[in-house]
C-alpha cells in the first residue's frame, strides 16, 4: 500500500512541471504515486513528462487529446487514489521541503484529523522557510467552518494540503458549479466531516503569473468575491440540516460585505477605480449605512489586516505625487 498519492493537474505548464515534480520526489517518504493529467497541452509538457517517468518510478499520465476541464482533472484523481493520503498539486507550484512528512506524520498520530495544510509563500521568497518552529493547531470542523464565515475568505491553498483518502472518497467530487473558488467548497465539506489541522511551517510555495487566476484577481477582486459566496452557498445547500447553517450564513453576507467595503479602498490606493466600484457595490447595496460607520470590527477578525493596511498606504504615498 502506497502512502500518498499525488494529482498534478497540467495545460500549458511545461516550463513549471519538472520542478513542480522533483518536489514531489524530493520529499523524505517512502511510498509516493503521482499521476499526471495533462489536458491537451500545446507547449513542450509531453516532452518533459517523458523525461520524468524515466527520470522517477511511480508516475502514472493521462494524457487527453482535448481538454476536458478542471473539475474533470480533479475529478478523475479521485477516482484513481488508494493511498492512505491524497493532494493535489498545481504543475506551477512546489511542495516545500519536509511537507509531506509533516503531514503525513500528523495525520498518523491524530485519527480525528481529515485535512490538514500550512503556511506558503510565493515562489522565490524562500528567506522565511526556516524562521518558525513548527507548530499545530487543531480546529474542530464547525470551528473552521465558522472562521471562514466570519471573514468571507479562503485561507488555504491547494498547494501543501493532504487529506485522508477515505474522507475524500466520502465527500465526493469537486463541484462544477464552483470556478474561482473551486477549492474552498470543498475545504468546508471536510470540516463538515471531521477535524482540521494548520501548521505555522511552510508547507508550499505557488507562483503568481499572468495564466493563474490571482492574476486576474489582484486587478478585481469583485468576481472572486462573488463565486466564494457562491461556493459557501453551495456548501450551505448541502450541509443543510446537520449544522448551524442559519448562523454560519449570516456571518458569511455580513463578512462579504465588510470584506467587499475595505477591498474596495485598498483598490482605490492602487488606482483600480473599477474594481473599487464593483466593490464599493457590493457591499452598500446591502448594508449603506457603512457610508457613515465603517465596519471596523471586520479588521480584527483577519490576522493579516495590518499588514494589508500599511501596505495599501505605501500603494497611496506612492500615488500621491502623480495625482497631485
Amino acid at each position: 500500500m502506497y502512502k500518498v498519492d499525488i494529482a498534478i493537474p497540467n495545460y500549458n505548464y511545461g516550463q513549471y512541471l519538472r520542478e513542480c515534480v522533483d518536489s514531489v520526489f524530493s520529499q523524505n517518504v517512502d511510498g509516493i504515486r503521482v499521476l499526471i493529467i495533462d489536458n491537451a497541452s500545446t507547449d513542450n509538457g509531453l516532452s518533459v513528462m517523458e523525461e520524468l517517468t524515466a527520470k522517477y518510478n511511480n508516475i502514472y499520465l493521462d494524457i487527453r487529446p482535448v481538454n476536458m476541464g478542471m473539475h474533470a482533472s480533479f475529478n478523475k484523481s479521485i477516482d484513481w487514489a488508494q493511498s492512505d493520503y491524497f493532494t493535489i498539486l498545481h504543475a506551477d507550484d512546489v511542495l516545500a521541503d519536509g511537507a509531506l512528512a509533516r503531514a503525513i506524520d500528523f495525520l498518523d498520530n491524530n485519527l480525528n484529523v481529515l485535512m490538514c495544510y500550512g503556511n506558503t509563500l510565493e515562489v522565490g521568497n524562500t528567506n522565511r522557510l526556516e524562521t518558525e518552529e513548527s507548530r499545530w493547531l487543531c480546529q474542530f470542523g464547525d470551528d473552521f467552518i465558522l472562521k471562514r464565515c466570519q471573514t468571507a475568505q479562503n485561507t488555504v491553498r491547494c498547494v501543501g494540503t493532504v487529506v485522508r483518502t477515505q474522507a475524500q472518497k466520502q465527500i465526493g467530487y469537486y463541484d462544477s458549479r464552483v470556478t474561482l473558488t473551486t477549492d474552498v467548497e470543498m475545504w468546508l465539506r471536510f470540516a463538515g466531516l471531521g477535524d482540521v489541522a494548520y501548521t505555522t511551517a511552510v508547507q508550499g510555495l505557488f507562483r503568481l503569473h499572468e495564466n493563474n487566476d490571482s492574476a486576474y484577481t489582484r486587478e478585481r477582486l469583485g468576481p472572486e468575491l462573488e463565486e466564494l459566496t457562491k461556493a459557501f452557498l453551495i456548501f450551505f445547500e448541502k450541509y443543510e440540516g446537520k449544522g448551524n447553517v442559519q448562523q454560519w450564513r449570516k456571518e458569511l453576507m455580513r463578512a462579504v460585505s465588510q470584506r467587499a467595503y475595505w477591498a474596495a479602498l485598498a483598490h482605490l490606493t492602487r488606482g483600480r477605480f473599477r474594481g473599487a466600484a464593483e466593490l464599493l457595490d457590493m457591499s452598500l447595496s446591502s448594508r449603506p449605512y457603512y457610508l457613515i460607520f465603517p465596519p471596523v470590527g471586520y479588521i480584527f477578525k483577519r490576522r493579516d489586516s495590518f499588514m494589508r493596511i500599511f501596505a495599501s498606504l505605501r500603494h497611496l504615498l506612492v500615488r500621491m505625487p502623480r495625482v497631485l
